[in-house]
């Protein structure tokens, strides 16, 4: 009996004791809550700290001027000045031939056939007329060819009509012979098949002038004082003679030059053999 009342007292002891250290460990644990709180606080002061201090620092000093930089003044870049461009390349001229006799001549496009019909005169003007500027025009001897010049634009060629008008035409002969009026003038290139001839005139200078061009060969003989308004012709005569217009141009600027041993022929007037020659 005894013993079994210590045992209760010894469980109710240890009870107690266990509650006791319950309570001192939630004590302890309170008190532990406690100084972390306060630790915590200490902290979260000094960082404030820290923090006001350059604040402080910086009312007290002397704020110091603010330089601006002045503003680079943009560059201003001029272009070269370039002068002013005129175009070189020639412009095709579109021509409607006066074709005077369909029973005398033939064309395709560009090719120009004497019939077989007959031998009549076959002399082809070329519109537009030429009033102003460069114009160029080339032909191709095929067959037979008669020869080319300029007419005055009042000149209109009939059937079997000869290139030869008083002082309004001006021809360029097959032989090199240049007819106008009064004896013929020679000196320049015969007119061979397959080879080219030209002529270039130039309305815009003063006087006009009219130059010849054998296979791109300037003629040493040209004509000057050209009426205000002309046509270009060519012609032939010879049954199945052929000739092509290989080109119909406006150019910039003229191509021919004054060259050693050149004479210039005055439209207007009559042509002389013995007339002085210009270099």
């Amino acid at each position: 009996m005894q013993q079994e009342t210590i045992r209760v007292y010894l469980k109710m002891q240890e009870e107690k004791e266990k509650l006791f250290d319950e309570k001192e460990q939630q004590k302890k644990q309170a008190e532990d809550a406690q100084a972390e709180i306060a630790r915590l606080r200490e902290q979260l002061a000094n960082k404030e700290t820290v923090k006001e201090t350059p604040k402080s620092k910086v009312e007290t000093e002397e704020p110091k001027p603010k330089i601006v930089a002045e503003p680079s003044k943009p560059k201003i870049v001029t272009e070269p000045h370039k002068p002013k461009q005129t175009s070189a390349s020639p412009i095709s001229v579109e021509y409607t031939p006066l074709n005077p006799s369909t029973e005398d001549v033939q064309i395709s496009v560009d090719t120009f056939t004497h019939t077989n019909d007959n031998k009549n005169w076959a002399t082809i003007l070329f519109d537009p007329v030429i009033s102003n500027g460069v114009a160029r025009i080339e032909f191709l001897n095929i067959k037979d060819f008669g020869g080319v010049g300029i007419a005055d634009e009042s000149v209109h060629f009939k059937r079997n009509g000869v290139p030869l008008q008083q002082f309004k035409t001006v021809t360029y002969w097959r032989g090199g012979d240049l007819k106008y009026e009064g004896e013929d003038i020679g000196g320049n290139s015969r007119q061979v098949e397959n080879h080219r001839v030209a002529l270039e005139l130039d309305m815009d200078s003063i006087p006009h002038t009219l130059n010849f061009f054998v296979d791109d060969k300037q003629q040493p003989n040209y004509v000057v004082n050209i009426p205000n308004s002309v046509r270009f012709h060519a012609f032939f005569y010879v049954q199945q003679s052929q000739f092509k217009v290989l080109k119909f141009e406006r150019l910039s600027a003229p191509t021919s030059k004054r060259i050693e041993g050149c004479r210039a022929l005055e439209w207007g007037k009559l042509w002389r053999k013995e007339e002085k020659i210009r270099e």
